[in-house]
């Protein structure tokens, strides 16, 4: 069974038709995968929705739409919530730093 981590640009192309969307479609709609994201994805998602909304890009309705959509989604475990500890971030911080 495969298995696919999305950053936040994966269901936000899933939301919103832009370059990359088809490609994001057809994988989740692989029979049998499992698609996972950050629970900082939703904060990323929601506040991305909200920028839309204060550039004119999407409405408030649209923006209801979309959120309640999208919470469906993790709800239902069309994508599934991976939780980040303070421990990722400071590893992925020395990590990065150590490479230098």
């Amino acid at each position: 069974m495969p298995r696919y981590f999305f950053d936040t640009s994966a269901p936000v192309k899933n939301d919103h038709a832009e370059a990359g969307t088809p490609d994001v479609r057809r994988i989740l709609g692989e029979a049998g995968s499992e698609f996972f994201i950050s629970r900082l994805a939703t904060v990323e998602m929601l506040s991305g929705f909200a920028g839309k909304v204060r550039t004119g890009l999407f409405s408030v309705t649209d923006l209801g739409v979309r959120r309640r959509r999208f919470l469906a989604d993790v709800r239902n475990r069309v994508v599934r919530l991976i939780p980040i500890l303070n421990i990722h971030f400071h590893v992925a911080g020395t990590s990065s730093a150590s490479r230098r």
